[in-house]
C-alpha cells in the first residue's frame, strides 16, 4: 500500500498530461501511486499514458466511458486505498515539495481533514498570467449568504484523508460544483488548512469548464447554490438533497437560468427556491467578473425577477456586494454597446453612479485612475503604526531566505539569466514586477518555477513617475506575504549578482538587512531644477502621463529637456507641507520590519509626491530615515556621483563622438555597463552590477569560480 494516491482524472488533456504526470513523478515524497482515470479521451491519451506506465509502475490507468468528472472520480477512489488522497487535474503542475508539505500538515494536525494550497495562474502555453488564486477564509464560510461563500479548498492542490472521505460518502452527483459540495461535508467533519504559499501551477485557458461558455456558468450557480443548500439541511438536522441521476440530467439539459432553476424545484421547499433564485443571480453576476462572459438578456430579466420576487433580499448576507456586482456587470455590458441590457439591469435609481463610473474609466488616464483606487485602498486600512520598527522585533526564523524583488520592463535573456542566478542558491526567493506594458509572449525560462512569482495587479510603469512606487509596493506586498522571507532586496532586471548569489545571501543575512545608499535631504529653499531642489517634488511633472514621458521617444526627451528649463520659472508653485524629505538611490535591502513599515498607509507623503520627479528616490528613503529616527539609530550619506550606490555598482560614461543623427534622433543611456567596466565591477563592496546586457552577465558568473 501506497501512502499516498494520487487521483488523476482526465478528459482530452494529452497535449498537457505529460507534464502534470512529471509534476508528480517529481515529488520529495515517493511512496505514491497514480490513478489515472481516462474518462472516454477521444485524443492520444491511452497511449500517451500507456508509454508512461512502462517506465513508472506506480501509474494505474483505468479507460471508462465518458461519463463525466463526477463518475470518473467515484470510479478512481474504487483504485486507492492508500491513508491520504492527492488530488491532481491533468493540465496543472505540482511544485516538487507539494507532496511533503500537505503530507506534514495533515500528520502533525490530527484534527485537519484536508489541505491544499493558493496556485499561481498559467495560460494555456504554460506562460504565469501575473496572478495566484485567492486564499479563502474558511472560518468565514456562510451557507446563507448570496451567493453562499464556499468553504474553498483549490482541488488541483487537494490532499483529503482517505478516512474523513469515507465518512462524508465521496463525490455526489453535482455537476460542475462537485469539489464545493465535497467541501461542505468535509468542513462539518474536522478542520481545513490552506497554505499561503502556491505548491503548484493551476492552468486558465480556454478549455477549463467553467469557462467555456455563460450556459456552463450558469451550471456552476445553479449547483454550486444547491451545494449550500444541502448544507443548510444539515446544518437544521433536516433530511439532505438526494442528488440523483435524473436530477442532473434534468439541470444540466436545460439552458437558460430560469429553466435550471425551475428543474431543481421538485426537491425544495418554496423558502428554499425564492433563496435559490437570489443566490444563483447573485453567483452568476460574481462569475461574469472573472469569466469571459456577460449575462445575456434572459439573465437579466431572471435576475430582476429574483430581486423583485425576494421580500427578505435587502436583509441576507452578501446583498451589498451582489447589489455592487449588478452596477459592475451593467457597466461592463455597457461598454460593450449593449446599452439597453445594461440600463435594464441596473436599478433606474442607480444610473447617475453608472454613467459616472462609466466617465471615469472611458476619460480619466490610467495613471489617475490607479491613483484613486490606491487613496480609497488606503483609507479602509487603519493609519495606527504597527509598534516599535525594529530590526530585532521579529522573531527569528530557523530557515531564513532571501527575497528578490525584481522590477522588469521586458521579457528578455537578461532577465532569465538574473533569475536562474539568484535560484542557484535555495535560500533565494524571486518576485517579478512585469510592467503592465510588457506582452508576455513566451514560457519564462526559469530553472526552479516553484520559487518564482510573477505579482499581481500589474502597474503601467512610467519612468519617473508614482507609478513606480505603486510598482515597487506590489512587489513587496508579495513577497511579505511568505513568512520565511527575512531579507528584501530590490533590483531591476538589468542587475546581474558581482558574486556568487550564495555569498550574497550569506553576506545579507548576516548583518541586519538594511543597504540603502541615501544621498541627502531636499532643501526646501533650493528651487533648482537639478540635485534637491524642491522642484523635483513640487512642481507638476508629466512623467505619469504616458504620451508625455521623456522615455517615450527622443522626440518626448527633447520635450523634457525643455520643460526642466522652464519648470523653476512657472509661478504655479504647489506648497509642500513636509520638509523631512530624502533623496537617494531606488534601489535597497531591506529587513522584513522595514519593508511592513513600507507598506504601510503614508498619506501626506503620498499626496507630496504624486506628481514630483522619480518618487521612489524619495519615497523609500525618506520612510527609512523616519524608521532610524524611531529605532534611535543613525546613517551616513553617499554622494549621488559615487560608483558604489548601497546594493548596486553604476557608472557614467558620455560617449566620446556622436553624429549629428544621433544626436538628433537616438537617447543615450549613459549608466549602460560596458565590458571595460568588468574589473572595477568585480574589485568592489556592492553586490549587484546595475545596466549590464547578457554578455556582460556571463562574464561575471564566470568570475564567481575564482572567488
Amino acid at each position: 500500500m501506497a501512502r499516498i494516491d494520487v487521483l488523476l482524472p482526465t478528459y482530452n488533456s494529452a497535449k498537457y498530461l505529460k507534464s502534470a504526470v512529471e509534476s508528480i513523478q517529481r515529488q520529495t515524497v515517493s511512496d505514491i501511486r497514480i490513478v489515472i482515470i481516462d474518462d472516454g479521451s477521444t485524443d492520444t491519451t491511452r497511449p500517451l499514458v500507456e508509454d508512461m506506465r512502462a517506465s513508472d509502475t506506480r501509474i494505474v490507468y483505468h479507460r471508462q466511458e465518458n461519463a463525466g468528472i463526477v463518475a470518473a472520480l467515484n470510479a478512481g477512489l474504487k483504485f486507492c486505498d492508500a491513508p491520504y488522497i492527492a488530488r491532481h487535474d491533468g493540465d496543472d503542475i505540482s511544485y516538487p515539495a507539494r507532496f511533503e508539505k500537505e503530507l506534514a500538515y495533515l500528520e502533525a494536525n490530527p484534527d485537519c481533514v484536508a489541505v491544499s494550497s493558493v496556485g499561481r495562474h498559467i495560460d494555456e502555453n504554460g506562460i504565469p498570467r501575473g496572478t495566484i488564486s485567492s486564499r479563502k477564509d474558511l472560518d468565514a464560510a456562510d451557507c446563507w449568504s448570496i451567493p453562499a461563500n464556499e468553504p474553498y479548498l483549490l482541488q488541483p492542490m487537494l490532499m483529503v484523508r482517505r478516512s474523513a472521505l469515507d465518512i462524508v460518502g465521496g463525490y455526489r452527483n453535482l455537476a460542475v460544483a462537485e469539489d464545493s459540495d465535497l467541501l461542505w461535508r468535509l468542513n462539518d467533519v474536522g478542520s481545513m488548512y490552506i497554505f499561503p504559499e502556491p505548491l503548484g501551477d493551476y492552468r486558465v485557458h480556454s478549455g477549463s469548464i467553467s469557462s467555456q461558455s455563460i450556459v456552463k456558468g450558469r451550471q456552476l450557480a445553479v449547483w454550486s447554490q444547491l451545494a449550500a443548500i444541502s448544507e443548510q439541511r444539515r446544518s437544521k438536522k433536516a433530511e439532505d438533497i438526494i442528488f440523483s441521476s435524473e436530477l442532473m440530467t434534468r439541470i444540466n439539459a436545460a439552458v437558460s437560468l430560469g429553466e435550471m432553476v425551475e428543474a431543481a424545484r421538485k426537491v425544495l421547499t418554496d423558502t428554499e427556491l425564492t433563496w435559490l433564485r437570489s443566490a444563483v443571480s447573485a453567483k452568476l453576476v460574481e462569475l461574469c467578473y472573472y469569466r469571459p462572459y456577460e449575462p445575456d438578456i434572459t439573465d437579466i430579466q431572471f435576475i430582476r425577477y429574483a430581486v423583485r420576487s425576494d421580500s427578505g433580499l435587502l436583509r441576507r448576507h452578501g446583498y451589498t456586494k451582489f447589489r455592487e456586482g449588478i452596477l459592475s456587470a451593467g457597466i461592463r455590458i455597457m461598454l460593450d454597446s449593449r446599452w439597453k441590457d445594461a440600463l435594464s439591469l441596473v436599478p433606474i435609481s442607480r444610473w447617475p453612479v453608472l454613467f459616472a463610473r462609466i466617465a471615469f474609466r472611458m476619460m480619466l488616464p490610467a495613471s489617475v485612475k490607479d491613483r484613486i483606487k490606491d487613496i480609497r485602498r488606503s483609507r479602509r486600512l487603519t493609519t495606527e503604526p504597527r509598534g516599535n520598527h525594529s530590526p530585532t522585533s521579529a522573531p527569528k526564523n530557523e530557515n531564513p531566505t532571501v527575497a528578490y524583488m525584481i522590477l522588469a520592463h521586458s521579457q528578455n535573456e537578461q532577465l532569465d539569466l538574473l533569475v536562474n542566478a539568484l535560484l542557484s542558491d535555495p535560500r533565494s526567493r524571486v518576485y517579478i514586477h512585469l510592467d503592465a506594458k510588457t506582452k508576455v509572449d513566451r514560457a519564462f525560462r526559469f530553472d526552479d518555477i516553484s520559487r518564482v512569482r510573477i505579482t499581481e495587479n500589474r502597474v503601467h510603469v512610467n519612468w519617473g513617475g508614482f507609478s513606480v512606487v505603486r510598482a515597487m509596493k506590489n512587489v513587496i506586498k508579495a513577497a511579505l506575504e511568505d513568512k520565511s522571507n527575512e531579507r528584501f532586496v530590490l533590483i531591476s532586471g538589468a542587475c546581474f549578482p558581482t558574486r556568487s548569489p550564495s555569498a550574497v545571501n550569506d553576506a545579507l543575512l548576516a548583518g541586519n538587512g538594511n543597504l540603502f545608499s541615501i544621498w541627502g535631504q531636499i532643501d526646501p529653499k533650493n528651487l533648482s531644477s537639478e540635485g534637491f531642489g524642491r522642484y523635483s517634488v513640487s512642481k507638476f511633472q508629466p512623467c505619469d502621463i504616458e504620451f508625455l514621458n521623456p522615455k517615450k521617444s527622443i522626440f518626448h526627451a527633447r520635450l523634457w529637456n525643455l520643460y526642466k528649463k522652464i519648470a523653476p520659472e512657472i509661478p504655479l508653485e504647489r506648497r509642500v507641507s513636509l520638509d523631512d524629505l530624502w533623496k537617494g538611490s531606488q534601489f535597497f535591502a531591506a529587513s522584513r520590519s522595514v519593508a511592513e513599515w513600507f507598506i504601510e498607509p503614508h498619506r501626506e507623503l503620498d499626496r507630496t509626491l504624486l506628481w514630483g520627479l522619480a518618487p521612489d528616490e524619495i519615497y523609500f528613503n525618506t520612510l527609512f530615515v523616519r524608521y532610524l529616527r524611531q529605532c534611535g539609530e543613525t546613517f551616513t550619506v553617499t554622494t549621488p556621483d559615487a560608483a558604489e550606490q548601497g546594493t548596486h555598482y553604476i557608472t557614467k560614461r558620455v560617449p566620446e563622438h556622436r553624429t549629428l543623427k544621433q544626436k538628433l534622433l537616438e537617447p543615450i543611456d549613459l549608466r549602460k555597463l560596458h565590458r571595460a567596466d568588468l574589473p572595477k565591477i568585480l574589485d568592489n563592496s556592492c553586490f549587484f552590477a546595475r545596466k549590464c546586457n547578457p554578455e556582460l552577465a556571463k562574464e561575471i558568473q564566470a568570475a564567481w569560480g575564482q572567488e
